[in-house]
């Protein structure tokens, strides 16, 4: 359950619900409107954790900490305005997947062309229609959920695919190069993953999860699984030595994550494979 606030006492630049728990949705809306601001939080609070930034720059500064699943922002502030805060989000490794909708007051179909090229994925002219913007919301968050599921299926992980950002391609690239480095330590953990790829561990667990719906330990784990599948294939290592050479700790454990993700044991993964 979301923590309830009182809006009327507790001042807008310092409101937000707290992300207590890396599973919620969270919305980030850089709004200095205070009518704006309770108007979207009353019909918005219940279904999403919500942070309520006062411009840009303090928007910018929330987006890398939060990570949020989707940003609502004005366009005319004082600090940084709402297109350059698109700009620096759109071009930044850690925040170009997070989509952005636009609460314009400007309907000019030039100016909405405008937003649309600097990477705006909505634009939803002023006064507001909440029930447009609820579906809006929906219809991005949707369509990165099915994304997701993508990547999910795919047993292997082709970033180019997946993905059509260059920066979050070469996010993922890097983040698989250090794996794969690490293959053979038993000891590579989420932390040193994490610090090797210049993230804090909140950071590098919401871009995953957003992205890929994937935590660190399933990413690391999934790059393990498939160089063991490759080693099955390619060379004449018994399954304990593929085991240990792909940093799983126990023949066993090692075992039962590769059938839990290719559907049979190595042993028969090896077998079907010489049969071809």
């Amino acid at each position: 359950m979301l923590k309830k606030v009182d809006i009327f006492e507790q001042p807008y630049n310092s409101f937000y619900h707290p992300i207590d728990s890396d599973e919620c949705t969270t919305l980030l809306i850089v709004e200095d409107n205070n009518d704006v601001k309770k108007y979207l939080n009353v019909g918005l609070e219940n279904k999403y954790h919500i942070i309520f930034a006062e411009n840009g720059k303090q928007g910018l500064q929330y987006t890398v900490k939060y990570l949020p699943d989707l940003i609502l922002t004005k366009m005319t502030m004082l600090e940084m305005n709402g297109l350059e805060f698109i700009k620096r989000v759109k071009t930044g490794s850690l925040t170009c997947h997070i989509p952005i909708i636009i609460l314009a007051e400007n309907g000019d179909i030039k100016y909405r062309i405008e937003c649309y090229k600097i990477g705006a994925d909505g634009y939803i002219s002023k006064p507001l229609n909440l029930s447009l913007l609820k579906v809006r919301i929906h219809n991005l968050l949707e369509s990165r959920r099915i994304l997701r599921e993508k990547f999910s299926h795919e047993s292997e992980i082709e970033s180019k695919i997946i993905f059509s950002n260059s920066k979050d391609i070469q996010l993922l690239d890097r983040a698989k190069k250090i794996v794969e480095e690490h293959l053979h330590d038993f000891n590579f953990s989420v932390d040193l993953f994490s610090k090797e790829l210049g993230l804090s561990r909140s950071q590098l667990f919401r871009k995953l999860k957003s992205k890929l719906s994937e935590t660190p330990n399933k990413f690391i784990q999934k790059i393990r699984l498939k160089h063991a599948a490759q080693l099955l294939k390619n060379t004449d290592f018994s399954i304990t030595e593929i085991c240990y050479e792909t940093g799983f700790n126990y023949p066993s454990h090692f075992t039962q994550l590769f059938k839990e993700r290719f559907g049979i044991t190595p042993k028969k993964y090896r077998k079907n494979y010489l049969k071809k």
